[in-house]
């Protein structure tokens, strides 16, 4: 499971995306005064396995790991 921080506005469409995939947690944004106890939230709702194996299985169906590979493929090409 992951917990995103946004840092910078060009994140923000990843984020909001991978969370409505049910792949992460969005905390908010680093500057927002209540970031840290956003984060806690977000890893207590990670306490549940069911949880945890859910965000699992949605992650992986839109992160194969094989991204770096297509790029440099693409690059050669």
């Amino acid at each position: 499971p992951t917990i995103a921080v946004a840092i910078v506005e060009n994140q923000i469409n990843n984020i909001k995306g991978w969370q409505e995939e049910g792949f992460i947690e969005y905390a908010g944004w680093l500057q927002d005064k209540d970031t840290l106890f956003r984060i806690l939230r977000s890893v207590e709702a990670l306490f549940p396995y069911k949880i945890r194996v859910a965000r699992n299985k949605a992650g992986s169906a839109l992160v194969d790991g094989r991204g770096a590979e297509r790029i440099i493929a693409r690059l050669w090409n």
